[in-house]
């Protein structure tokens, strides 16, 4: 948006982060390729003649492939959906030929066999895909792109009532009730200061404020 009526760093209080899970890559089983490497080569052979489809336009799912097309130097249409249902149900209809959703989406399907995932966007490996490589260690290093989840507060929030906040957030999100659901969807509980939370913030701004401008992305 070319007009944004509030500050994303200043209005609002930082409480903590409770989990983050990997986007996934996935493909339509019909694409000849098992691996990062053999799907950039696919692309690059067809410049402009594969799609990728997101759960819409500005959407962290297609932020993450247009991250990795100006890494790897890549021509592959987008092709927005309206959400990550109707992105995967087209991914695996064959409609387009790849998706880099968030894993509680697609890793259903990944495990069913209806999806081929090929790589996760976060620095490390995921315990839901120990087998799938990272983006980083199939060739491009120092890519990272993940879905993390935090809460936050409106901005003045009293002291006592954020300290309370932050310390429940913190049990729930560590909690042994809180393992199972985090683990089907491919989550790893993550918990933060508010101060670390902000200094995130700021990374993920910068870091997706560059590929919005260089992919001239626009709602």
């Amino acid at each position: 948006f070319p007009n944004v009526n509030y500050d994303s760093i200043k209005d609002f209080e930082p409480i903590t982060l409770v989990a983050s899970t990997p986007y996934l890559l996935v493909l339509h089983p019909s694409v000849k390729a098992t691996t990062l490497k053999e799907f950039i080569a696919l692309v690059k052979s067809q410049p402009g003649k594969l799609n990728y489809a997101s759960a819409g336009s500005g959407t962290t799912t297609q932020l993450a492939m247009e991250m990795l097309k100006l890494a790897a130097g890549i021509d592959i249409v987008h092709v927005p959906f309206k959400g990550n249902g109707p992105a995967g149900v087209a991914t695996m209809a064959g409609q387009v030929q790849a998706l880099f959703g968030s894993m509680p989406a697609v890793l259903p399907f990944a495990k069913a066999g209806k999806l081929n995932p090929i790589a996760v966007g976060t620095a490390k490996r995921s315990s839901a895909l120990p087998s799938v490589p990272t983006v980083a260690e199939s060739g491009y290093p120092g890519f990272e792109v993940s879905l993390w989840l935090g809460f936050f507060a409106p901005k003045g929030i009293s002291g006592p009532v954020s300290k309370r906040l932050y310390s429940e957030l913190v049990a729930i999100a560590k909690s042994p009730e809180m393992k199972e659901p985090f683990e089907r969807n491919g989550a790893d509980p993550v918990t933060t200061t508010p101060a670390e939370l902000t200094k995130l913030m700021k990374v993920e701004l910068e870091k997706y404020s560059k590929v919005i401008k260089a992919a001239n992305i626009k709602i």
